[in-house]
């Protein structure tokens, strides 16, 4: 499974969109409950292999590593957005009747596209006869996605079928919602060498997960579903940056455990959705239930190679 993301960012300053693929990642049915790793909508951040850490990500820096909230001219404003494209291949062998493998048959071919945006804005100063250079900045962008389709065919697997490879069913899994964070952070960069910064985030949101099965030859539909709702907590994010020279510079993002509260509705068969975890709340239809996210810590290092200057001098 792979995801391919365009994002587009729009920058009262730059006053042009900027475009930049971005790199693969997969959402796993294990992580259907927690969520992916949301994507920045920042095109630098996407061209540059989402090093994050180790480079200032334009208004949206104040998610990613507030230390560099200094380093940033100002006042700066953004507006940005990724279009997803998910392209999912899941494949079964074959075999012949004395064992031998014939081919790699497809059973569930998955295409689909996502949506996602966020704004960010930065100002920055620089006292006279200083050398610290201050910076603040809010932003609000996805920091968990949740959203995911899955499909596939079931078949009739006799060999002596007709005809061959009936349908039987269809099963399908849909995950939509995200968990966005407003995030709120300041940073100081001292000599433009050593950058520290902290900031505070303010994550909230919902998803929803539904698991269906269509029976063919007896056109029946059965679903099951968990929809969650009012997610909501706090986290603190700490960040460093050190820059040794112009052409070198790196990294380090912390940030906090933090234990999102929200409520829960269950509709059908519980045991549908067990790959879910948290086992425990699925006998009960609703109630409140805690998505606990660990420590997370980001490392980055950027590399700014320098052209080299050709001279030539021509004497009339």
């Amino acid at each position: 499974m792979r995801r391919h993301v365009i994002l587009v960012t729009l920058a009262t300053l730059l006053a042009a969109p900027l475009l930049g693929p971005g790199p693969a990642s997969a959402l796993t049915f294990l992580e259907l409950a927690t969520g992916d790793e949301g994507l920045v909508p920042d095109a630098r951040s996407a061209a540059m292999g989402r090093t994050r850490a180790g480079e200032a990500t334009g208004a949206f820096t104040a998610a990613t590593n507030p230390a560099l909230l200094g380093t940033l001219p100002g006042p700066l404003v953004m507006l940005g957005g990724h279009v997803l494209r998910m392209k999912e291949y899941r494949k079964t062998p074959a075999y012949d009747s004395f064992d031998g493998y014939l081919v790699e048959s497809i059973y569930a071919l998955n295409d689909e596209y996502h949506f996602q945006g966020g704004f960010g804005a930065v100002v920055a100063y620089a006292p006279e006869n200083s050398p610290a250079r201050w910076g603040a900045g809010v932003s609000y962008a996805p920091v968990r996605d949740f959203q995911y389709t899955y499909e596939e065919e079931v078949r009739d697997i006799n060999a002596f079928t007709r005809p061959r490879d009936f349908l039987l069913g269809l099963h399908s899994v849909v995950g939509t919602g995200t968990v966005d964070a407003v995030s709120v952070g300041t940073g100081v960069t001292l000599w433009d060498k050593l950058s520290l910064g902290a900031a505070l985030e303010y994550l909230s949101g919902g998803y929803d997960v539904a698991y269906q099965t269509y029976y063919a030859q007896e056109e029946r539909t059965e679903a099951s579903g968990l929809a969650v709702s009012a997610l909501s907590g706090y986290r603190g994010v700490l960040g460093l940056s050190l820059t040794p020279g112009h052409r070198v510079a790196l990294g380090v993002t912390w940030k906090g455990e933090t234990t999102l509260d929200g409520d829960f509705v269950w509709r059908g068969d519980s045991e549908d959705l067990a790959f879910l975890g948290g086992t425990d709340i699925l006998p009960f239809e609703s109630g409140s239930l805690a998505i606990t996210y660990p420590h997370e810590i980001v490392v980055g290092a950027s590399y700014h190679p320098r052209a080299k200057m050709l001279l030539s001098l021509i004497h009339i």
